[in-house]
């Protein structure tokens, strides 16, 4: 849908740092039904009511299609937009702009001579999120000297050590990086940036309890590879996040789709760049999400240069919510 709505022009503006409710509202419900005798008995009108943070001073422009039909229309001053169709059942889409999620719908049943009111809930498809703790492991074969940079896509928020546009320092096969004279177990960053629900695989993952957190994540940290110091490092940082939760998603991010979050760039190239991100958000009910597929994780390869990251981070439950059409 996006992609064939890309091909019409879109003159809107929008207020971005939109204040979204704490409970999700479904994105669309049938406010009224009237039947008007003045349309034809093979008329019938759907209007739809945008609710949203729009900027009243401009014009807000739809996208929409109706049976797979490609329309565009602006909003009127209530913020609706009128399409007439023939009685019977049509599935719509609607499309703001990239800011805000898309609305798919169901069919849409209408009678001959009716004209259905719908409100439709636009969201902000952006939600800020903290990664957190990334750390950056190094195994050369032999000593060498490397220069590490990384581009998030947010904000930097941390680093350790002093990160001044890049690490440079010695890398000792053992894992040590020696920098400015001082020993460093790994490299530590963190950043501010926001997500969309995109990222996430609404039919993937694992519903994991409290209780079983610790063993949950040894499990698919062995399935990865990880040695006993990463591992150590990564249950100990993501652990009590889990632990404190009846329920958690949790769902993994794994190597060049970890672009998404950050780059590194690593002089001299490693042969291997792995690198591991948990997103997870507290559940109130381990049915609510439907059967999930468990991800696949492949094994790591240690030969030649190795790099290893692992980070994360604790998204809004929202996100699953909406992914999932809860």
């Amino acid at each position: 849908m996006k992609s064939i709505l890309a091909l019409f022009l879109l003159h809107i503006a929008f207020i971005s740092n939109s204040i979204q409710s704490p409970e999700y509202v479904p994105q669309i419900m049938l406010k009224s039904s009237v039947k008007n005798t003045k349309l034809q008995s093979n008329e019938a009108v759907y209007v739809f009511e945008f609710i949203g943070d729009f900027n009243k001073n401009s014009e807000i422009v739809i996208m929409y299609s109706i049976d797979n039909v490609n329309g565009t229309q602006k909003l009127d001053a209530k913020n609706q937009l009128s399409i007439k169709s023939t009685p019977g059942s049509h599935i719509f889409q609607f499309y703001y702009n990239h800011q805000y999620e898309e609305v798919y719908t169901d069919s849409l049943a209408i009678k001959p001579h009716h004209v259905n009111t719908y409100e439709v809930q636009l969201y902000n498809a952006n939600y800020p999120i903290q990664v957190e703790k990334p750390v950056i492991y190094l195994y050369p074969e032999k000593e060498i000297t490397f220069k590490l940079s990384v581009k998030p896509k947010g904000t930097l928020a941390f680093t350790y050590p002093t990160y001044n546009e890049f690490w440079k320092g010695i890398a000792l096969p053992n894992g040590d990086i020696l920098i400015n004279k001082e020993m460093y177990n790994y490299l530590f960053w963190e950043a501010d940036q926001t997500i969309t629900s995109e990222i996430i695989n609404s039919r993937e993952g694992s519903i994991v309890s409290g209780a079983d957190a610790t063993s949950f994540l040894s499990n698919q940290l062995n399935s990865f590879g990880l040695n006993s110091k990463e591992k150590a490092d990564f249950i100990t940082f993501w652990g009590p996040k889990l632990t404190k939760n009846e329920f958690n998603y949790v769902c993994f991010v794994m190597n060049e789709d970890a672009d998404y979050f950050g780059e590194l760039n690593i002089t001299p190239r490693p042969d291997n760049v792995y690198r591991l991100y948990i997103l997870t958000c507290p559940i109130k009910d381990p049915n609510q999400t439907g059967p999930l597929q468990a991800q696949e994780i492949k094994p790591i390869s240690r030969n030649g240069f190795t790099v290893i990251e692992w980070g994360g981070s604790e998204i809004d439950p929202q996100m699953i919510e909406k992914n999932m059409n809860l």
